[in-house]
């Protein structure tokens, strides 16, 4: 049960596939053959992530998969690559990058891992399994947010190219492309103008009390964030090791963005998070519940509900309205007590998981 941690890294593994001989216009010709409805593999089992990019399965290459994605998000293939050179976290390797001009979206052409997804799974888990998954868990996240970037300041996705992408993924989703941001304080700008734009609205609406919201908090630091961590999005395989899988959101946020995903599948999945796994929620990902619950699922509310509303950004000042009645003054951050709480739970926890981290694997 207990045995030295091995030093090799997950992606010295250059085995041969299927696939290795085949052209990229033979992939494409063998893509577009693909049944879309039986090929696919449904990874969701009814969670609220219903629109996750696909990825197709075909007996013919049963070990390769080909997932299918949007040109606005071609970051996904070059950070997956990025945490695998640079991380000890499981991920899929990527042998084939191919554009498709037919269906304007590229695809991925990846290891497939043989396995279930947490979702399916975790409930036939043993309690030491499960102990097990919690620790690799937190040792994953802990490494993605200690993993230099090129450019840590400047928040979202990123590639090879040095430029500013867009953002996908929860808050970002109802705009297609996402919002691109050049700093911090562009990040923290878009989330206190989608706040105001409901509070403009809600007053337009005939409501006289103003809504009062507080400012984005900056001084959580920007870190690399996988940000769709979610049961469905974690593979546990045949030999009892974790990977993590669907890398489309990922990039540089503040660290607390991290929880947002287990958060939400908790509150409004269709397939209800489990107890026992709710249990290691803060462990893994950090005690943040104050974040989803007092500021980014009311500001998903504000975003889908006033999203084609025109307000005009002197709303008030053309209504000769006094800015204290409507500015915010108060920084978006739980009560000092549960920050203090969070930091204390953090040692203890980084405590108990430095004689796991050296004695035991999954």
């Amino acid at each position: 049960m207990f045995r030295w941690r091995s030093r090799r890294l997950p992606h010295e593994d250059d085995s041969p596939t299927s696939i290795d001989s085949l052209s990229d216009i033979e992939l494409l010709d063998i893509i577009e053959r693909i049944d879309l409805t039986r090929d696919r593999i449904d990874k969701q089992s009814g969670s609220f992530m219903a629109d996750s990019a696909p990825v197709f399965h075909l007996k013919e290459y049963p070990d390769i998969v080909f997932k299918s994605v949007l040109n606005t998000q071609r970051n996904e293939a070059y950070i997956m690559e990025y945490i695998r050179q640079r991380t000890r976290i499981l991920v899929p390797k990527i042998h084939r990058v191919i554009d498709d001009p037919k269906d304007k979206c590229y695809w991925m052409v990846m290891d497939y891992i043989s396995g279930e997804t947490l979702a399916s799974c975790w409930s036939r888990l043993s309690w030491w399994r499960r102990l097990q998954i919690a620790f690799t868990l937190r040792s994953y996240v802990k490494q993605l947010h200690a993993t230099i970037v090129p450019h840590a300041d400047v928040p979202g996705p990123f590639d090879g190219t040095g430029e500013a992408l867009p953002c996908n993924g929860f808050q970002f989703q109802f705009h297609i492309p996402g919002p691109t941001f050049y700093t911090y304080q562009d990040l923290a700008d878009w989330h206190d103008y989608q706040h105001f734009r409901a509070q403009a609205a809600i007053h337009m609406n005939g409501v006289a009390e103003i809504l009062q919201y507080a400012k984005f908090d900056t001084s959580e630091p920007l870190v690399l964030c996988h940000f769709d961590l979610h049961l469905a999005n974690m593979i546990f395989d045949g030999q009892n090791r974790v990977w993590l899988i669907d890398w489309g959101y990922a990039g540089v946020y503040p660290r607390w963005f991290e929880s947002i995903a287990l958060a939400a599948w908790a509150s409004h999945s269709i397939d209800p998070l489990p107890r026992s796994f709710a249990r290691y929620q803060g462990f893994i990902v950090g005690h943040y519940p104050w974040y989803f619950r007092q500021y980014i699922y009311p500001l998903m509310t504000y975003i889908d509900s006033f999203r084609y509303s025109t307000i005009d950004g002197d709303y008030f000042e053309e209504l000769g309205i006094d800015s204290a009645l409507w500015h915010p003054s108060a920084l978006a951050r739980p009560p000092l007590r549960q920050r203090m709480v969070r930091k204390i739970l953090d040692v203890v926890y980084n405590i108990l998981s430095v004689p796991w981290n050296v004695f035991t694997t999954i």
